[in-house]
């Protein structure tokens, strides 16, 4: 059986979906489209997924029921309804992207940090 996800991001209860590969035999299983919401606040909706939801994650623990974290688990299909809903309340929207190189020290280096999520967070509020 393969699974496709980022690694680090296969611990929670997801749904999940599977397939046989006719040529193998082999089950094929991916995640199916969702989200969770990780932190409920009235601030700005915080839109991610994958590498990027344990840094922004922990950069709102520092805005602590000030903003909305909607993790989309997967961008295809991606649960359009729940963000719209989200931004509608909120009125403000941040979606924290990188490109993400697949060496970690690369990563590491070129992708937002925790910190700098935090501080973008901030001035959104502040906004």
């Amino acid at each position: 059986m393969f699974e496709f996800a980022w690694k680090g991001t296969r611990a929670g209860s997801w749904s999940t979906d599977s397939v046989a590969d006719s040529r193998t035999g082999t089950d094929v299983r991916f995640w199916r489209g969702g989200r969770a919401c990780l932190a409920q606040g009235d601030g700005p909706t915080v839109v991610v997924w994958g590498a990027m939801t344990a840094r922004v994650a922990e950069a709102a623990q520092s805005h602590a029921g000030r903003v909305e974290v909607l993790d989309l688990r997967t961008i295809v299909p991606w649960d359009k309804s729940r963000v719209l809903e989200s931004v509608k309340r909120t009125g403000k929207c941040l979606v924290p992207d990188a490109r993400m190189p697949y060496n970690m020290a690369l990563m590491n280096a070129v992708a937002p940090q925790a910190a700098d999520i935090a501080e973008k967070i901030q001035s959104v509020l502040a906004f």
